[in-house]
C-alpha cells in the first residue's frame, strides 16, 4: 500500500491525508476530523488529489468557524454580524443550538400529553383533572395551533388581559397555566429557565374577607340538620375537614374519613394520607363542642358520612345545603371551613390553625383567616 501520506494545513489546522484500503480492495484516500460535538469525522475520495482538495477545504471551514466565510451570501453575512453583535459565548451557542433540536411540539399537542400524565398519576384527583382541563383548555382555545416554545410573554398577558373572566378566575387561569408551562419544561419541550407563563403579570384582586358564620347560626343548623348529615356539619364546622375528605369523588382513589380515624378518649381526628387531599397526614384536636355529637353516634369502624354528599338531591328532596341555608340566609360556600380557620386562629396563631386545616401558613393569611377574637374563638368551640 502506498503509505505516501500528505499534510494539509491552513494555519492552525493540519489534517493528513492517508491511504486507506476500501472494502473492495481498492486503495482510497481519506483524512479524519471532528465536528462540533467532538465526535471523530472521516472523509474519503477515490483520488488522492481529490482527497487533498476536500482536506484543504475542511481545513479551511474549521479555521473559519466551521464554514468558509468567503463563500457567505449576503443574508449569512448580516446573519453573522448581528450574531456577533450579541456578543456570543460557546454557552449561548449551545443554547441556540438545543432550542433548534428541542422537539417542536404545539400547544394542543402538549396539553394532550399533560392531561394523559396528570390521569396517569397514582391518587391523582378527578376534581383537580377537571379543574386543570377546563383552566388550561382557556389558554388552547386561543394558542393551540401555535408551538408552545414560541409563546412569548407579552401574548399571553394580552390574552389573560383581554379575557371576559372575573378577577379572581383570572388569577386561577394563570397558576393552572404555570402548572401546564412547568410540566411542559421539565419534559424537555421548554428551555430549563423561568417559563413564559411564570412572567405573566398577576391579576389584582381585590381581597374580601371570607364568609364565616357565628355560634347562634351554626346553633340553628344543627338543631334542623337531618341525622345523615349531622357527622358532616359538625366535622366541617369544629374540625375544619374538607369535604373531598369526608365524600371523596367516585373516581378518586381517596379514602373517606373513617371512625377508626376519631380518637374520642385521646380528643383527637387523624386525617390519614389516603384520606388526606394534600397527601399529607395531619392531626385535628376534638373541641367539647364536637366531642359532645359524636360521642352518641361514634362507632367502632365504619365510614362517617354516608355517600350522599350535603349537595346532592334525592328524590326530588332538597339539597341538605339549601334545606340548611333557609335558615341563615342562603347557603354560603366554605363557610364550615372559613369559620372553623379562622376562629382557630384566634385560639391557637395562623401557624397551628393552617397545620390543622392541612395548609400552608401564607395560604392561611390569604384565604381562609377573617379577624376573631379570642372570646369568639371560644363561643365557637365550647360546649
Amino acid at each position: 500500500m502506498d503509505d505516501s501520506r500528505q499534510i494539509i494545513k491552513i494555519k492552525g489546522v493540519a489534517l493528513t491525508v492517508y491511504p486507506w484500503r476500501h472494502s473492495s480492495g481498492k486503495i482510497h484516500w481519506r483524512f479524519a476530523w471532528y465536528d462540533h460535538r467532538g465526535d471523530r469525522k472521516y472523509t474519503t475520495r477515490a483520488e488522492k488529489s481529490a482527497a487533498v482538495a476536500a482536506a484543504r477545504n475542511k481545513a479551511r471551514e474549521i479555521h473559519n468557524g466551521t464554514m468558509d466565510l468567503g463563500s457567505l451570501s449576503d443574508e449569512q453575512a448580516r446573519l453573522c454580524r448581528a450574531f456577533l453583535d450579541l456578543r456570543p459565548d460557546w454557552s449561548l451557542i449551545e443554547r441556540l443550538r438545543s432550542e433548534q433540536e428541542r422537539e417542536l411540539v404545539s400547544v394542543s399537542d402538549a396539553f394532550e400529553k399533560f392531561i394523559d400524565s396528570k390521569k396517569s398519576n397514582a391518587g391523582s384527583s378527578p376534581h383537580n383533572l377537571r379543574t386543570l382541563r377546563n383552566r388550561v383548555g382557556y389558554l388552547v382555545a386561543e394558542f393551540g395551533d401555535r408551538m408552545i416554545s414560541s409563546l412569548s410573554v407579552s401574548e399571553l398577558d394580552s390574552w389573560l388581559t383581554a379575557g371576559e373572566w372575573a378577577p379572581s378566575t383570572k388569577v386561577k387561569i394563570r397558576a393552572s397555566s404555570v402548572t401546564f408551562f412547568r410540566w411542559c419544561r421539565v419534559q424537555g419541550l421548554l428551555p430549563d429557565q423561568t417559563t413564559e407563563a411564570e412572567k405573566m403579570a398577576r391579576p389584582i384582586v381585590m381581597k374580601s374577607a371570607p364568609t364565616t358564620l357565628d355560634r347562634e347560626e351554626l346553633a340553628a343548623m344543627l338543631a334542623a340538620v337531618h341525622p345523615e348529615f349531622l357527622p358532616w356539619l359538625a366535622i366541617s364546622a369544629w374540625a375544619g375537614v374538607r369535604s373531598e375528605e369526608l365524600y371523596p369523588h367516585r373516581d378518586s382513589e381517596k379514602h373517606a374519613l373513617d371512625w377508626e380515624n376519631i380518637d374520642l378518649p385521646g380528643r383527637i381526628i387523624t386525617i390519614p394520607r389516603e384520606v388526606s387531599k394534600t397527601n399529607e397526614r395531619r392531626i385535628i384536636p376534638i373541641c367539647d363542642a364536637l366531642a359532645a355529637v359524636l360521642v352518641p353516634i361514634s362507632r367502632p369502624s365504619g365510614r362517617i358520612t354516608g355517600h350522599r354528599a350535603p349537595s346532592d338531591r334525592k328524590h326530588g328532596e332538597l339539597a341538605e345545603t339549601l334545606h340548611l341555608g333557609a335558615l341563615i340566609g342562603g347557603w354560603r360556600n366554605n363557610a364550615l371551613r372559613h369559620s372553623f380557620v379562622s376562629y382557630r386562629c384566634a385560639l391557637v396563631g395562623v401557624g397551628s390553625a393552617a397545620m390543622e386545616a392541612g395548609n400552608s401558613e401564607a395560604e392561611t393569611r390569604r384565604s381562609y383567616r377573617d379577624a376573631k377574637s379570642e372570646a369568639e374563638g371560644e363561643e365557637w368551640f365550647g360546649s
